[in-house]
């Protein structure tokens, strides 16, 4: 693990960690220490499996596990696609888990959420999927009938000249 990790871990949990020749020793109060060893755990078995989590990763899995106990192991079990650069396309928590599971068995999935927590990007991985596996023959995009943070209300002309700009292909 990398030094800015080992801060992290120390930082959340309240733990010290040294890492000796014969490795990795926790130490601290028992319930933090219990919990960063069980994580480092997940994460060496996630490294193991062949995905190797940055910064970014570790930070919210810290987080996620000190609020929720998450076992993020299933999460890099399930692999959407693996980019043209090698990069792995996983679900990354929870509730993009409960997304990706809803897309495998559902023709129609809503996804609604905050900006940025990867629907968009994980739905076109699994369409992209698909079509690599020939579930299905193409990709359609289309543009949203309304823009983020538009009203029709707002925008000049009648309802029908609101509307025909989204409805061209």
């Amino acid at each position: 693990m990398q030094d800015k990790n080992l801060a992290l871990f120390a930082k959340v949990f309240g733990v010290n960690l040294v890492l000796k020749d014969e490795g990795l020793h926790v130490s601290g109060p028992s319930p933090n220490r219990e919990l960063a060893e069980d994580l480092i755990k997940q994460i060496l078995e996630i490294i193991r499996a062949g995905y190797c989590p940055d910064y970014e990763e570790v930070k919210h899995m810290v987080e996620n596990y000190k609020a929720h106990k998450t076992d993020h192991r299933v999460f890099y079990k399930d692999e959407i696609l693996i980019t043209p650069r090698g990069k792995k396309v996983i679900a990354k928590t929870a509730g993009q888990h409960r997304y990706i599971q809803a897309i495998k068995k559902n023709d129609l999935v809503f996804g609604i959420g905050p900006a940025g927590t990867g629907k968009t990007y994980l739905a076109v991985a699994m369409a992209v999927r698909a079509l690599k596996e020939k579930q299905i023959a193409k990709i359609i995009l289309t543009r949203p009938a309304i823009e983020a943070g538009e009203r029709l209300g707002f925008l000049p002309g009648d309802l029908q000249d609101k509307v025909d700009p989204y409805l061209r292909p």
